[in-house]
């Protein structure tokens, strides 16, 4: 599991890598203006469907097809949900087209010609909703299957296509950024494809609404389709109100929503991706005291890395966003919005990660209806906050917004999942969490204490970045050493022993 969970955490860093290199070209080529503003908006549109039901149908998949595996069933039921899948996907793509115009004021505060150009774009970026519904169907399959590296490195080929692409020709308007995406989505459906066609997967069209398999399907999807979608609704909001204020804000927030998902995708999804198979599979052989465990030891891992990334995100957020995306047409202007954005989204990390684990949990135990309530407070407290802070600070308080509703999630899932845990008499959290906290303001500190009192923050800035995050893991480590940290202390011990193996 150790060995799943850092190929997953190198091939997402490399994703996101690729992810961040396409959106710095992109931002060098159209800045954030009225251009860039429609080309979200137009993506966004299908974002929607697909952070809602693609979300919804990898995380469904996983424990239906582990049902049916142990009834010897599995390769017969995903061949009639593909074909199920690839109807589905061609009515959405209709949909789409035919309400492209009333879902562009859906989703966007522009007014006339803008507006009008976001539906008219958006009937060509439908497509991509279709392709990622096939892709993702795809990946529930290989995720099942404990193939992880194939679907971590999902956004790789979209990446390069879109880099190489626009590197090359430039800028060349709005209609070549969307048909070359469009290209992109598509390659990341082949991708997905290679293992089924390298095996010869025997594939026959084949529908039948009477299956029981399709019917537990159904009972999950649509409380986990809330669930799993609540972040991606909580940003469709505040991308929706953001385009109510000044021209860029909308390319504004999603820049740094990007990197902000970096920092999400790379540690907690790894982790909860690969914990919630394994979760599944101790719910289906009845070991509910060792679900609990594995799922408060990951937690706890979790944490100790999610926390001091909080830190030093929160220290380095507007040097981390002039490093990416301080070229061409983006200004210092935009650099400090995005700092400041990148500062206040960096607090919802430790938040997601502990309702993405907590979600998961409850998934994997059946009780999938047990997450809306979490969900809808998330989503809930964030509307209500931003129509709250947006008149006080603007599309800062979109950010704050966000970052608190996650909060009132956590203590939601926890209520949700304590008996569980209680049962058997395991603890959700451990001991450690405590340590890490403290760990993190210690490094938080002593980084203060550096840059006031030596001349680090006069070294170019990629080298300032690399050696305020060195000196940040040294002092973190070093002190949970010294609290004796259970989980550091396992990992020290791992490392000597392969060491005097070798």
């Amino acid at each position: 599991m150790r060995r799943s969970v850092i190929g997953m955490m190198i091939l997402l860093a490399l994703s996101k890598v690729t992810g961040l290199l396409r959106t710095i070209v992109i931002s060098r080529a159209y800045g954030a203006g009225e251009i860039s503003d429609i080309f979200f908006a137009s993506v966004m549109i299908p974002g929607v469907f697909l952070g809602i039901v693609l979300a919804g149908i990898n995380t469904c998949l996983v424990p239906v097809l582990t049902m049916a595996e142990k009834n010897g069933d599995k390769d017969e039921f995903f061949n009639r949900f593909i074909s199920l899948m690839l109807v589905i996907s061609g009515l959405v793509i209709v949909l789409i087209i035919s309400l492209a115009h009333p879902l562009a004021g859906l989703v966007s505060s522009f007014k006339g010609d803008k507006l009008y150009l976001v539906g008219y774009y958006t009937k060509f970026t439908s497509v991509i909703a279709g392709l990622q519904i096939l892709t993702y169907t795809m990946v529930g399959y290989l995720q099942q299957n404990n193939r992880y590296f194939i679907p971590a490195a999902i956004a790789i080929p979209m990446n390069f296509i879109n880099i190489i692409g626009i590197s090359i020709w430039g800028y060349k308007g709005l209609g070549f950024l969307i048909a070359i995406t469009i290209v992109g989505y598509l390659s990341q459906l082949i991708w997905v494809l290679i293992p089924f066609i390298k095996e010869g997967y025997e594939y026959k069209f084949d529908i039948r609404l009477k299956d029981e398999y399709l019917s537990y399907f159904l009972v999950l999807i649509g409380p986990i389709m809330l669930t799993t979608s609540a972040s991606q609704l909580n940003l469709t909001i505040d991308a929706n109100l953001a385009s109510s204020l000044d021209a860029g804000s909308l390319s504004l927030v999603n820049y740094s929503g990007l990197v902000y998902g970096v920092f999400v995708s790379v540690l907690a999804m790894s982790f909860s991706t690969v914990l919630f198979t394994k979760q599944s599979d101790l719910f289906m052989d009845n070991d509910h005291y060792g679900l609990c465990c594995v799922t408060r030891d990951n937690l706890s891992v979790l944490m100790m890395l999610i926390i001091p990334l909080t830190f030093g995100v929160l220290f380095l957020s507007r040097e981390i966003m002039e490093l990416l995306y301080y070229r061409g047409s983006m200004t210092l202007k935009d650099i400090d919005i995005m700092g400041w954005l990148l500062f206040i989204y960096s607090l919802t990390l430790a938040g997601w990660s502990i309702n993405d684990v907590m979600g998961k949990f409850l998934i994997s135990v059946g009780e999938s209806r047990k997450t809306v309530l979490p969900s809808l407070l998330n989503i809930g407290t964030n509307i209500i906050l931003n129509l709250i802070f947006i008149r006080f600070w603007g599309v800062y308080g979109l950010a704050l917004a966000s970052s608190i509703a996650s909060y009132v999630a956590v203590a939601a899932s926890i209520a949700r999942t304590r008996s569980y845990f209680k049962e058997v008499k395991v603890s959700i959290f451990t001991m450690s969490l405590f340590k890490y906290v403290v760990a993190g303001l210690s490094m938080l500190l002593v980084l203060f204490i550096v840059k006031a009192l030596t001349a680090i923050d006069h070294l170019p800035l990629l080298v300032y970045i690399l050696v305020v995050a060195l000196i940040g893991i040294a002092v973190y480590f070093a002190v949970l050493l010294a609290l004796q940290t259970k989980e550091v202390i396992d990992v020290k011990q791992r490392l000597v022993l392969k060491i005097k193996g070798n």
